[in-house]
């Protein structure tokens, strides 16, 4: 049997991250990629950049991949302090 993390972990097949850039500072992203490289695991990473007037996205190269845990949505999220992150 699965644990309820495992079963989560291998549901999760993308993780997308919203960002608005005029609200993140270079600081923030720094600690962003550090959080990342902490999580490692086999889900793809995909930035949602989105501000007045525009939305773009950035596919994060597939040698930065996350395990799609509740723990990682935390830390992202705090490194930010507010909820960015979503799991597909």
């Amino acid at each position: 049997l699965e644990s309820a993390e495992e079963a989560h972990r291998h549901r999760v097949q993308k993780v997308t991250l919203r960002l608005d850039p005029t609200q993140v500072s270079t600081e923030q992203l720094r600690a962003l990629k550090q959080g990342l490289l902490g999580y490692r695991g086999k889900c793809p990473v995909v930035i949602e950049f989105q501000g007045p007037g525009f939305r773009t996205e950035l596919s994060l190269p597939g040698t930065i991949r996350v395990a799609g845990t509740p723990q990682m949505v935390q830390a992202i999220n705090q490194i930010f302090g507010r909820n960015v992150v979503s799991l597909h």
